[in-house]
């Protein structure tokens, strides 16, 4: 849908010769996301604190020498010691992306850097989106062979080159869990993080191990799983539609320019 408050500043932009933005494509992906980032990561934080049964604490990539006992290189959004399925540390990496970049993978590869990514958005779910953030954050193992030539996307043939992705010290020297935490901003939570809801709302529900330290109130939903999605994705639509309302003004002053310009 077209963004009405920013009618008049597209209009006097089409009116001078250049490209209005009419629907918030470019506004959504200009500027910081900083902001939009924190407010899903602290929403998971809440998720995963109402049933810990330990400590939750969020990543400051500001000291990053504090946190290289669970990962070196790169430091985690979320840290639950000794919370992963076999003893260790669960570490949780937030991501909120927009699947309208200006960019788009066609995921031909080259001879020499092997295959990669594909943008699939317009028929897979996240497909402008999971698939280069898993490599970014988990790496990927060599397949195939060189002489192989690139990665074929259509046939599933070809050569993918190693990747160590930031967490490579977590996975493969500290033997920590890592759980890439994919929200896109207008909202739809990835299959690795919805998996992850899932089983905290099972333990949640278990009554004799489980625990639910989530504050219901009745403006929420009452079931856990219900709540923090609603959480989770409220953070990231609303502060993204914030993100977009501050552009506009930087959209007016362009389109001002504009005019004054042609003028």
């Amino acid at each position: 849908m077209y963004i009405s408050a920013a009618k008049p500043a597209n209009d006097a932009l089409a009116t001078a010769g250049e490209r209005p933005d009419w629907l918030g494509d470019a506004m959504c992906n200009a500027g910081e996301h900083s902001t939009r980032h924190h407010a899903v990561n602290r929403a998971w934080r809440d998720c995963l604190a109402a049933v810990a049964v330990g400590p939750v604490l969020l990543g400051d990539k500001q000291e990053a020498d504090r946190y290289k006992q669970y990962n070196s290189g790169h430091v985690a959004d979320l840290i639950q010691p000794g919370a992963s399925a076999w003893g260790t540390d669960w570490l949780g990496e937030t991501k909120v992306a927009s699947p309208l970049t200006a960019a788009s993978h066609a995921g031909r590869g080259s001879a020499a850097n092997g295959g990669t990514v594909s943008d699939m958005g317009h028929s897979v779910a996240f497909g402008n989106t999971e698939e280069g953030l898993l490599r970014t954050v988990m790496g990927c193992s060599e397949r195939g062979r060189p002489a192989d030539g690139p990665l074929d996307h259509t046939t599933g043939r070809g050569w993918v080159a190693f990747h160590k992705g930031d967490y490579h010290d977590a996975r493969f020297n500290k033997n920590n869990q890592v759980t890439l935490l994919l929200v896109e901003c207008f909202g739809g939570i990835a299959r690795h993080g919805a998996r992850s809801l899932r089983f905290f709302a099972r333990r949640a529900r278990d009554v004799k191990r489980g625990r639910d330290g989530t504050r219901y109130s009745r403006w929420h939903a009452s079931s856990f799983l219900s709540h923090h999605t609603a959480a989770i994705v409220g953070a990231a639509v609303f502060t993204d539609a914030a993100h977009i309302e501050d552009e506009i003004v930087h959209l007016k002053q362009r389109a001002f320019g504009a005019a004054s310009a042609s003028a």
